[in-house]
């Protein structure tokens, strides 16, 4: 890949993180819904050739998955889906909108798109009974997809001529920067640690699988403490409350497949003992694979590579974003960009 199409993705991705960064710090009651603000950096970019338009979408997801700790998790394989499905709706739509379609009717659409797939993807697992989210999951897409090409259309991107479009400064920045992190790389990283690297990522995966296979709730449970002890020790703050809204989530969801004996009824509901016990395995698995999956923040990520170039790209724009003072949050991205 040339060196200014890969900056450019590579910046376009760090944007996309940082949209998603943003989002992180807002409050989010419901997991499975998100405004999916990340989707901004590719309506941003739907000028782009269909094939770095996509690489684009994948980046974004795997990017975002390794920040947010669910690489390893089933969680990334429905955000992947749901991306690259709704990346593809957005390309489609953009290329043949005519006069017809707003950028706010593109990301609606795409919004939509994304959700169904999350849902029906979500109830693979779940159950059927998560699609009954489905009128509120399209109402909620019609508000984030919205909120995502209104920002589109008003965060003004003023280093675009200088990284986006690589002029001459710009290439010899880049040059330098993957030159001395290819120096870095090759300094502070062995071949013995590169093999431990990719040895860490199979016990990982390896460890996400068993705990699909485990049925005993005290062995879940148990498994789960250990992922827990190895996310601290990889240096990821353990918050529980997600795990929490995460758990209760999940269990009411499958309370509504009745299954084995009744435990307790209120009118046509009954609560049965093979629902809960089903609710309370599927909870756990998830957490575990969430909190092993954090334990990859340890791996590092060599900056000549393009993903190692989008964190790269990534940490600059947060930190600025951080050290903003400004209270609005669009504001704060718009000062972040400049």
């Amino acid at each position: 890949m040339q060196l200014q199409n890969k900056s450019r993705l590579a910046y376009l991705g760090a944007l996309a993180l940082l949209f998603s960064y943003t989002e992180m710090i807002l409050p989010r009651f419901i997991p499975f819904l998100r405004l999916g603000l990340g989707n901004t950096a590719l309506l941003l970019a739907l000028e782009l050739p269909f094939g770095p338009f996509m690489l684009l979408a994948l980046i974004k997801t795997l990017a975002a998955c390794m920040m947010g700790g669910t690489l390893f998790s089933p969680f990334f394989l429905i955000s992947a889906a749901q991306s690259l499905v709704s990346a593809l709706v957005m390309y489609s739509l953009f290329r043949i909108k005519g006069k017809w379609l707003s950028l706010f009717g593109i990301s609606i659409a795409s919004s939509a798109v994304s959700g169904i797939t999350q849902l029906f993807l979500a109830s693979l697992y779940l159950g059927k009974a998560t699609m009954k989210l489905l009128p509120l999951m399209l109402i909620f897409s019609i508000f984030a997809g919205g909120i995502t090409a209104f920002l589109a259309k008003n965060i003004c991107i003023s280093s675009e001529g200088d990284m986006l479009l690589g002029n001459e400064a710009s290439k010899d920045s880049c040059k330098g920067a993957c030159k001395s992190a290819f120096k870095d790389s090759c300094k502070g990283k062995s071949k013995s640690s590169d093999s431990l690297n990719i040895l860490f990522v199979i016990l990982i995966i390896a460890a996400a699988i068993a705990c699909f296979i485990i049925k005993s709730l005290p062995l879940l449970t148990a498994f789960l403490i250990i992922s827990f002890i190895l996310q601290f020790i990889s240096g990821r703050r353990i918050f529980i409350l997600p795990h929490i809204f995460l758990w209760l989530f999940v269990i009411l969801t499958s309370l509504f497949t009745p299954e084995g004996e009744i435990l307790f009824s209120l009118g046509s509901f009954s609560l049965t003992k093979g629902a809960l016990i089903n609710g309370l395995e599927k909870s756990l698995r998830l957490s575990i694979t969430a909190a092993l999956s954090q334990t990859a923040a340890c791996l590092k990520l060599p900056q000549s590579s393009l993903i190692g170039l989008t964190f790269s790209y990534y940490r600059k724009l947060s930190d600025r974003f951080r050290a903003s003072k400004e209270k609005n949050i669009l504001k704060r991205l718009q000062e972040s960009l400049m």
